[in-house]
């Protein structure tokens, strides 16, 4: 790399250099031409004047009237290209002008023509130098040319390498004036105190909390006052204890001390109780960090105490950070237990609130459910946290629909929404995939946990819950769920934090909603281990949006495989002849046409059924003899199968092992939740489908349940009742299931199944009719829910959904809507009896 002088050196010398190119070169040429031009014209008229005396002398004086100038031969012809004009003179007498008059300016030359060596007259011969301009002109003209080329290769280079690193400084002067933006911003959002001090004392460096807690003006500059400046300044404001004596001297020794770090605390006049920590840094000067600790001004009273209490706190620590792992655990074991006798609670309070109180009654249970409702979240939060804690938490990959996803979503939170009249909408991109591959039941419980702050935070306005496909390739895609809500949102320096352990906005927010804090940091860690990410936007009374990203693959369909139901029936023979005895099952179903839907579909194997009404009725066959597996229906009189199977379990012993499998018609994640809960091992969804059963007694039998965090194939199933009830309402009939139904227990079997229901279904409408007074609101959705599952199984897909809508709008029907849903449910039992097959005509 050259110097700058140099550079400059040859800056000049290269302007020179052209200069010399551009006013140098026709200069030159042009003399130089000048001279050739006036040589030639000068022996051009001598050898004129040297003809002409040659002539002259024999003439005499008679030469110029015998002069033949157009028989001079040796005169030469003029250049056409060059112009030329010839005079001959005698004396001041022009004998002969050859050629015409010339532009100025011109070329003269003269000769004499002599004779006897008298000087009789002369030749006289002019040229044009229009020629020897132009060309001069001309040269002029490239030499300019080719100095200003000269001069552009000269600097071209020069000046684009100093464009380039005029540049580089640019840039790095932006970049470095966005780091000391971003220094600033970290310094002034500390929430401790911060100065640095030059090797004279001086303050070069102090961000926002500093200049709070020591009372100095916001727009102190730095390099600013010195440290002694500072502290006389606050000695004079009063702001040292009078008994302090000379504070200054000593603390500006106290800072002058050699060592690398040392600490100092420093006591206010007001009370305040400042920890300086500080250390030395390379080349003089220092670096402080001010901590208020007042609040240990108002502890003393309890410090020893508090001593010891840390003493034990950090062995305490010490022994918890050895046994992280067994803690998670015990903490899993302990949630479980807890939950059990929680979930009891639960039941028998919304048992006790189905019957008939008092409203002093009915508010003091309902306060117990709500209670054990928020203790059990709770419960369930800190069951997640010590999964994640434990790396136990493991993920399944399930073909899941997002619609459908968030639907479930929806359908849990709509009741408390609808309570506090908030709309709950949804917003699904037309461009999402039709099914995802991924643990659906994660994503839910993220959703979930969402959604519910949402409606908590929530007082007036609505909450939009948004699906959106962000990117889709061959096989993956990337999506977006989004929770929008008008509550009351979130401070900006609360966000940073808002996914942290046991995080609260703040203490208020604690006190006015509960929640143990966990419910974001647990969905951070989910989404985290998924791949995704999760953030939040917010800003104070006008709502806040959370919004999960996960990239996973996608298919065209929720393709749930091909059955092979040959084996699993071969597979299940072989486990009930390992037994070397029928299979004892109990089938514990309150529905005549589902008991015998059931126990026909077990009718190839050798297999002993005992049908129990209820749970009730469940728990007394329990009592008299040994069973294999139980069924267990959800829905039933007197016990519920949740019930029923927290109380199997409770007895411990070999009843914790007992394979217990849920059959219910509500077969999405949170009747997967609930069931899992009570202690149940399997799930199948109505209407029963006997591959399904059979597997899932295979998989009893083998004593390998699927794993509480799955959701078996229940919920494909499902998937599949959903697409069936998409069916137009005029599709009273379902042939294809009761088809199906044929093939699995064989048409006599229908036909028997399908006599018990009609016969059933009769009675039931009947009993639903003398319930016009809608007293027992309880038994109408009973009826109804069992109404639902029967019509289901035998593919009266109307009467199912009507059933379907009577149990869901139980509570708040009115009389006359109630008569009409009777009759709805009539007409369509008879049409749909109308459409069955005609080989069932017998039945019907």
């Amino acid at each position: 790399m050259l110097s700058a002088s140099v550079r400059r050196l040859v800056g000049v010398i290269g302007v020179i250099a052209a200069l010399l190119v551009a006013a140098g070169l026709p200069l030159g040429y042009g003399l130089s031409a000048y001279r050739i031009e006036t040589e030639l014209l000068s022996f051009k008229a001598r050898s004129d004047a040297e003809r002409l005396s040659k002539f002259a002398r024999p003439q005499g004086e008679s030469w110029r009237r015998h002069l033949p100038i157009a028989e001079m031969p040796d005169l030469p012809a003029d250049d056409a290209a060059r112009p030329v004009r010839r005079r001959i003179l005698a004396g001041d007498e022009v004998v002969a002008d050859l050629g015409e008059a010339l532009p100025v300016p011109v070329i003269v030359r003269t000769a004499p023509i002599t004779a006897d060596k008298g000087l009789i007259g002369r030749v006289e011969i002019e040229a044009s130098m229009r020629p020897l301009l132009e060309r001069t002109a001309a040269i002029a003209l490239a030499g300019t040319a080719l100095a200003a080329l000269g001069l552009f290769f000269l600097f071209a280079f020069p000046l684009r390498t100093v464009d380039r690193a005029l540049g580089t400084l640019s840039r790095h002067d932006q970049d470095t004036t966005a780091q000391n933006v971003r220094f600033q911003a970290a310094l002034d959002n500390m929430p401790q105190g911060l100065c640095m001090f030059d090797s004279e004392q001086r303050l070069t460096v102090a961000n926002r909390r500093f200049l709070e807690m020591h009372k100095l003006p916001s727009e102190l500059s730095v390099p600013g006052p010195s440290l002694r400046a500072l502290l006389v300044n606050a000695a004079h404001r009063g702001d040292f204890r009078p008994d302090d004596g000379d504070i200054v001297d000593e603390l500006v020794a106290d800072f002058s001390r050699p060592d690398e770090t040392w600490t100092r605390t420093l006591e206010f006049a007001d009370g305040r109780l400042i920890v300086v920590s500080n250390r030395r840094m390379p080349g003089g000067g220092w670096v402080s960090v001010h901590e208020d600790a007042t609040d240990r001004l108002r502890v003393d009273a309890q410090r020893r105490r508090a001593e010891a209490e840390a003493m034990q706190l950090r062995q305490q620590e010490r022994a918890a950070e050895l046994a992280n792992r067994a803690k998670s655990e015990f903490l899993a074991t302990m949630s479980h237990e807890i939950r059990t006798p929680m979930n009891a609670v639960l039941g028998l309070a919304a048992t006790l609130l189905d019957a008939d109180l008092g409203a002093e009654e009915r508010a003091t249970i309902a306060a117990i459910h709500e209670s054990g409702e928020s203790l059990l979240r709770i419960l369930n939060d800190v069951l997640d946290y010590s999964k994640i804690e434990a790396g136990k938490l493991a993920f399944e990959e399930l073909a899941f629909s997002p619609a459908i996803l968030i639907e479930h979503v929806i359908t849990v939170l709509r009741p408390r929404a609808q309570s506090k009249q908030l709309t709950l909408t949804t917003e699904i991109d037309p461009k999402m995939p039709p099914a995802l591959v991924g643990d659906a039941g994660r994503l839910r419980q993220v959703l979930l946990n969402l959604l519910s702050n949402a409606v908590k935070f929530t007082t007036t306005g609505g909450i939009v819950v948004t699906a959106r496909c962000l990117t889709k390739t061959s096989e993956r895609a990337s999506v977006e769920w989004t929770v929008r809500d008008t509550g009351i949102g979130i401070e900006p320096e609360r966000l940073a934090t808002m996914f942290t352990d046991f995080a609260q906005t703040d203490a208020s927010i604690a006190r006015r909603y509960g929640g143990s804090g966990l419910g974001l940091a647990i969905s951070r860690k989910i989404v985290e281990q998924m791949g995704g990410e999760i953030s939040v936007t917010s800003s104070p009374g006008t709502g806040s949006t959370f919004r999960v990203v996960v990239g996973l693959p996608w298919a065209d369909s929720l393709d749930l495989g091909e059955r092979d139901d040959h084996k699993s029936i071969a597979t299940l023979k072989a486990r009930i002849a390992a037994l070397g005895r029928p299979l004892r099952v109990l089938i514990a179903e309150d529905n005549p046409t589902n008991q015998l839907v059931t126990v026909k579909m077990l009718r190839q194997f050798d297999v002993t059924t005992h049908v129990a009404a209820d749970g009730v009725e469940a728990l007394s066959a329990l009592d008299r003899m040994a069973f294999d597996v139980v069924l267990m229906d959800i829905h039933m009189p007197e016990v519920d199968g949740l019930q029923a199977t927290r109380m199997i379990r409770k007895r411990g012993g070999e009843w914790l092992n007992l394979p217990i499998v849920a059959l219910t018609a509500n077969a999405f994640a949170q009747d997967v939740k609930a069931c899992r809960d009570a202690g149940m091992d399997e799930f199948v969804a109505k209407p029963v489908r006997k591959d399904v059963l059979v597997t899932t007694l295979v998989r009893v039998l083998d004593g390998r349940p699927q794993a509480v965090e799955k959701v078996p194939a229940a919920e494909k199933a499902a998937h599949a009742r959903l697409r069936d009830h998409a069916r137009p309402a005029s599709a009273d009939m379902d042939d294809h299931v009761i088809t199906e139904l044929e093939n699995e227990i064989g048409t006599d079997g229908v036909q028997e199944t399908l006599a018990v229901f009609l016969r059933e279904t009769e009675d039931r409408i009947a009993r639903l009719r003398a319930l016009a007074s809608l007293a027992d609101r309880a038994t109408i959705r009973g009826e109804a829910h069992t109404l639902k599952g029967a019509a289901g199984t035998l593919g009266l897909a109307r009467l199912s959904e009507l059933a379907r809508t009577l149990e869901k709008r139980a509570d708040g029907i009115n009389a006359t809507t109630y008569l009409a849903a009777v009759e709805s449910l009539d007409a369509a039992f008879r049409e749909g009896r109308a459409q069955m097959p005609e080989r069932f005509h017998t039945a019907s």
